[in-house]
């Protein structure tokens, strides 16, 4: 089976292509693949999380498993292909939603750093006369909240 991507989701038809020709071959093979089985040639596993209660691809494709699901669990070639498809879907969108999550991370981290500059300031002015705080502010920063509203814009802008 391929490996997934470290970071990041796979093309649409590089995830469903193997599994289309393999349901092409189960409807070929009609019934004679319950006798036969299925191999998943160059396709994606499933996540994870979903390997911990189904087995892989190219396992539930087995001619063992395509056997027993039929005969014990009354499920055809058709669900089992189905259920794949379904659970790559589900990969593909856990690795959607932490492409967002590194880049909401990204976010938090700006404004922790924010937040401890802040502090840093605030540990320094505490206590001090206002006219101090804004003679700081403007060494450090070079313009003052004041002079931002009497001039309508910030000096770097």
């Amino acid at each position: 089976m391929k490996e997934w991507p470290d970071n990041g989701t796979v093309r649409y038809d590089e995830l469903i292509e193997p599994l289309r020709k393999i349901l092409e071959r189960a409807m070929y093979l009609g019934d004679d693949v319950y006798e036969n089985g299925l191999d998943y040639d160059n396709g994606y596993n499933i996540g994870r999380p979903e390997q911990a209660t189904h087995p892989c691809p190219d396992e539930a494709l087995s001619k063992d498993n395509l056997k027993y699901g039929y005969e014990e669990q009354d499920r055809d070639v058709y669900d089992v292909i189905l259920n794949i498809v379904f659970m790559l879907g589900v990969e593909q969108g856990r690795r959607t939603v932490y492409e967002k999550l590194e880049f909401i991370e990204i976010i938090i981290d700006n404004i922790i750093s924010q937040q401890k500059n802040l502090k840093d300031v605030l540990d320094l002015t505490m206590n001090k006369p206002l006219d101090d705080v804004l003679k700081h502010m403007k060494e450090r920063y070079g313009q003052t909240s004041e002079q931002t509203k009497k001039t309508g814009k910030r000096k770097n802008s």
